[in-house]
């Protein structure tokens, strides 16, 4: 019995993990509500550019900033990406967050408008680093998980998985 209960929780976990990105951390510098939403969902992302990591100098006390952007899509990261600077989503909104509140940004938006994919896709995550707008002078991003330099920041989206379904 201590071997099929064993067994039947390497399963589980297969399961877990295959099934929506049930280990996928959101980034530190980043909210969004709803927090199970998917490419299809109306979201919100909220920015603490205090909380990111950057290269050049940092986004805190902006009076706006710009995202740069794509999608993660068949596990192809940077898919349908909107420029930060002069970019425009596919659906004619501005890649801006604006002012959220203590020292945050905020957009609303939702994913596949805005980046143009049809109903259907497996889009797992939205890749993104921030700038001023202007110019890469100042940018927030995720922090290296080797703590060496700065990195992409990735956002995961709930998703129904493609792949093979199991029953119990």
């Amino acid at each position: 019995m201590k071997n099929f209960t064993f067994k039947r929780f390497i399963l589980l976990m297969a399961v877990m993990i295959f099934s929506g990105g049930a280990f996928a951390q959101m980034p530190d510098m980043i909210e969004m509500i709803p927090p199970d939403a998917t490419a299809f969902d109306e979201l919100t992302l909220i920015f603490d550019p205090a909380e990111a990591c950057f290269q050049s100098g940092s986004l805190t006390g902006l009076p706006s900033i710009a995202i740069h952007s794509g999608l993660t899509i068949g596990g192809e990261d940077w898919q349908n990406v909107v420029d930060a600077i002069g970019g425009v989503g596919a659906n004619g909104q501005a890649p801006t967050f604006e002012p959220y509140g203590d020292g945050r940004f905020s957009i609303t938006y939702t994913p596949a408008d805005y980046y143009g994919i049809e109903p259907g896709t497996l889009a797992t995550r939205i890749c993104c680093v921030f700038n001023n707008g202007i110019n890469w002078d100042q940018d927030g991003r995720d922090f290296d998980a080797n703590g060496t330099d700065c990195a992409d920041i990735f956002i995961p989206l709930n998703f129904v998985p493609t792949g093979p379904s199991f029953v119990f």
